[in-house]
């Protein structure tokens, strides 16, 4: 390709990505999560983005991953060269290696959650330390005999959640917090609830067992009440028979 094609190509192409097209561009096939996207020129000389399907009909110029998930750690697809342009051969094989690992990492977050015993969609999966994932390895750690915790939202962490909260949205005396079900150690489903502060919350396994179970339902709204949370926490009471009022 020539110079100047090429620059045209760069910036037409940095424009395409902002707008992040869904799908093939000369078949509309949708991306799907973890698919190979390839950036070049159709037969007409138009910068487009393509899949595996239509790879054979552009000139080649880019590629990449198409992702449906937010992950906090992904490989370089390879060494930085000082803005040298790679060949097209060893940026396909980099993201080959991101792609691997994006299958790792999508095959362990659907064992957390089918060991959690959740349905729902994985969006974000972070393997990463910060500031809530140290505090809750630390009260676990603390509470061996607990497998669910209640706890108020860190700050930044919203960004991280399934469905970000409006926090301006939240009703007068509610507020976001979250609840984590440890499913092992070192692996934990966190999920938002709109806590109503007027109503007290034991800080009892089995009531914020029920509570997590109730709010993670995939087709949850409303208003949880205090008798359907009672009535399942009896159930999972198994220390001394003791019924809660």
């Amino acid at each position: 390709m020539r110079r100047a094609d090429r620059r045209r190509f760069n910036k037409e192409f940095d424009k395409l990505m902002k707008a992040g097209p869904d799908n093939c561009m000369l078949c509309e096939t949708p991306f799907t999560h973890n698919c190979r996207t390839f950036g070049g020129l159709s037969p007409e000389g138009k910068t487009v983005l393509v899949g595996d399907c239509c790879v054979n009909k552009i000139e080649g110029q880019a590629a990449g991953l198409y992702l449906t998930k937010n992950f906090d750690s992904l490989p370089s697809a390879g060494k930085k060269n000082s803005g040298a342009t790679a060949p097209l051969k060893d940026v396909i094989q980099g993201v080959e290696a991101i792609r691997s690992h994006v299958t790792k990492l999508d095959t362990m977050a659907d064992t957390v959650m089918q060991q959690g015993g959740l349905k729902m969609p994985v969006r974000n999966v972070f393997t990463q330390t910060s500031p809530w994932k140290t505090d809750d390895a630390a009260w676990f750690r603390a509470h061996p005999d607990r497998s669910h915790r209640l706890r108020l939202m860190f700050e930044g962490e919203a960004a991280t959640m399934e469905a970000e909260p409006t926090l301006d949205a939240t009703p007068e005396n509610h507020r976001m917090e979250v609840l984590v079900r440890q499913v092992e150690v070192g692996k934990r489903i966190r999920i938002l609830f709109c806590r109503n502060t007027q109503v007290p919350i034991p800080d009892a396994e089995e009531i914020i067992h029920a509570l997590f179970d109730t709010w993670s339902q995939s087709n949850r709204t409303g208003v949880v009440s205090i008798e359907e949370i009672a009535a399942l926490a009896n159930k999972y009471s198994v220390t001394d028979g003791a019924k809660l009022n």
